[in-house]
């Protein structure tokens, strides 16, 4: 049986890890190409990857699966908005084989996760979700739609992050707390209370630094 298809978009160092993963991937992918708006890029290659064309020629590979490999949530959320508004794209989920998970783990579509990440009981994680290198993420923890979770993160169990929420390399979450729509948690922090929608965090322990442009689903 032939491998299934997919094509990554964005080239940049997620992508370029997301190729990795697809290639080591639990699923078997067979990564065709690259999708990047890059003038530069047309007709060449990344990675020894043809570079297809830009992000509004995916109708032209309907029949392949799409990635968005971009680590900043609202920017991932656009280019997923701007390739649905011109059809209909399947969008496929990638898991690195030496990932982690027990059977009670739920995948959405178009979610990446990679290396070394250790997902355990009980948990959710929406559409378009990032989970980088060396993450763990605990029991019946649910992350939201464009959640991003960078390396290293250490995310106890029961938490509840909404859509659009990203955690900086190296952060620790409290067991249990709720952080809202949109917020961002900064690198190396510790948060230890709940987050509101929208909101950038910072420090050890993590403090309120400033509102964050509104994260819209």
């Amino acid at each position: 049986m032939a491998a299934p298809k997919i094509i990554i978009v964005a080239t940049g160092g997620l992508g370029r890890e997301a190729l990795w993963a697809a290639r080591e991937s639990r699923e078997g992918w067979d990564v065709a190409g690259f999708l990047d708006d890059d003038e530069a890029l047309q007709g060449g290659s990344v990675c020894d990857v043809p570079v297809l064309g830009r992000v509004d020629d995916w109708p032209r590979f309907a029949d392949h699966h799409f990635l968005v490999a971009i680590g900043a949530p609202r920017s991932r959320q656009a280019v997923v908005r701007r390739m649905m508004a011109a059809g209909n794209p399947r969008f496929g989920t990638v898991v690195h084989r030496s990932a982690a998970l027990s059977g009670y783990v739920s995948i959405g579509e178009g979610s990446l996760i990679c290396a070394n990440v250790s997902i355990t009981t009980q948990i959710r994680i929406g559409r378009h979700v990032i989970i980088n290198l060396n993450t763990t993420v605990g029991h019946d923890t649910e992350l939201g739609d464009f959640c991003t979770l960078a390396p290293l993160v250490a995310c106890s169990g029961a938490v509840t992050a909404g859509a659009g929420v990203e955690i900086g390399t190296g952060a620790c979450i409290r067991q249990g707390l709720m952080l809202g729509q949109g917020c961002m948690i900064g690198m190396g922090s510790t948060l230890t209370k709940d987050v509101p929608a929208n909101s950038l965090w910072l420090g050890n322990p993590a403090t309120d630094r400033r509102p964050l442009d509104e994260f819209l689903l």
